[in-house]
């Protein structure tokens, strides 16, 4: 499973989880790959989440304004998609990205 967690500076640097993270299992990415990179701005960071899922290249550290444009981007997919396993997902997303802007804090994405 992929790990989503806020991060501080201190943390940022760390691979462990936080006790509070959004898990992302691989079964979600799979069944749900389709309806998100075709939904999802093709340059936006949803995209860039979703992407890939394993290793470097899907690991992510998302910080200030573009915490609320990830936010934004989930709520442009979740007004197309009807009551699904993925649009508890994207709430769940969308509110960690606030949350995390409002304090002041980073979003960490670590691979599976």
């Amino acid at each position: 499973m992929r790990c989503i967690t806020l991060s501080s500076g201190v943390q940022a640097s760390s691979r462990r989880a936080a006790a509070g993270a959004l898990w992302q299992p691989q079964t979600l990415w799979e069944s749900y790959y389709q309806h998100v990179m075709g939904s999802a701005p093709e340059q936006g960071y949803l995209s860039a989440f979703w992407r890939h899922y394993h290793g470097s290249c899907a690991e992510m550290h998302v910080h200030g304004q573009d915490l609320l444009r990830w936010s934004s981007e989930c709520d442009g997919v979740l007004c197309r998609l009807p009551y699904t396993p993925l649009s508890d997902f994207l709430r769940e997303l969308k509110a960690l990205c606030t949350h995390a802007h409002r304090v002041g804090a980073a979003v960490q994405v670590i691979a599976d």
